[in-house]
């Protein structure tokens, strides 16, 4: 459940949603808090020790923390690694 929650979250309301071939959401059990999170040219998101929180704030565009309310504790805590390949670039090559 936790995993399709992230999935949906790290595109903005206002954009068209990627349709990705291949989602990898992973915990990560990492002691150290830093976080980073890209788009590749070829299309490919990634995301490395971010919490669930994190990508609502960025991909949301929130402002302040009063935006964001009664969330469910673990948003704030619990840290995964993400990797998404969109359909069209699946195995390297486009696939429409």
């Amino acid at each position: 459940m936790r995993a399709a929650i992230l999935v949906g979250l790290f595109v903005a309301p206002s954009q068209v949603a990627p349709s990705f071939e291949v989602t990898s959401v992973r915990a990560n059990t990492a002691a150290d808090t830093a976080y980073s999170m890209r788009w590749s040219p070829d299309g490919r998101f990634r995301a490395t020790n971010i919490t669930p929180r994190r990508l609502i704030v960025l991909a949301y565009d929130l402002r302040t923390d009063n935006q964001l309310m009664g969330e469910p504790r673990w948003i704030t805590s619990e840290r995964f690694d993400i990797e998404a390949v969109p359909r069209c670039w699946c195995h390297g090559r486009s696939s429409g």
